[in-house]
């Protein structure tokens, strides 16, 4: 695990407003066209934690041609691991689709060293989210 950049993303979004932040996917252009490729320099987006990345300071490396590869490399999680998932899943858009939400996820993975073990169920509704707390306060 990457916990300086895990830290260092979490601090970025919390600096992002709602409007500029959505888990359901990577990253998208002014038109909301989705972007697959990390290398395409998109200015004025919305993206999700990982797509957002790039812009709080953790560069894409010449060869990863995609964000899965983005993600894993800067990061430090494996891919759809338990703990990739808390922090990544497009899943957490029906849960908490905030950038605040995201950067909490990311601060309790680096300051617990693990994710929940129900981290997975909790970003599609099935088990309690830890932070719904949260959810509530910002209605």
């Amino acid at each position: 695990m990457n916990k300086n950049n895990l830290l260092l993303l979490a601090d970025f979004l919390e600096g992002l407003h709602q409007n500029e932040f959505n888990m359901s996917f990577y990253a998208s252009d002014a038109h909301g066209q989705y972007q697959r490729d990390p290398q395409a320099n998109v200015c004025n987006t919305v993206a999700c934690a990982v797509g957002w990345g790039p812009s709080a300071g953790i560069p894409i490396m010449a060869q990863e041609r995609d964000w899965q590869s983005y993600s894993v490399r800067a990061f430090g999680l494996s891919e759809y691991s338990n703990e990739w998932l808390w922090c990544f899943s497009g899943s957490w858009s029906r849960v908490d689709n905030s950038p605040a939400g995201a950067a909490s996820r990311m601060r309790h993975l680096v300051s617990s060293g693990s994710a929940p073990s129900d981290a997975a169920k909790q970003s599609i509704g099935l088990a309690p989210y830890l932070f719904a707390e949260s959810l509530v306060a910002a209605e």
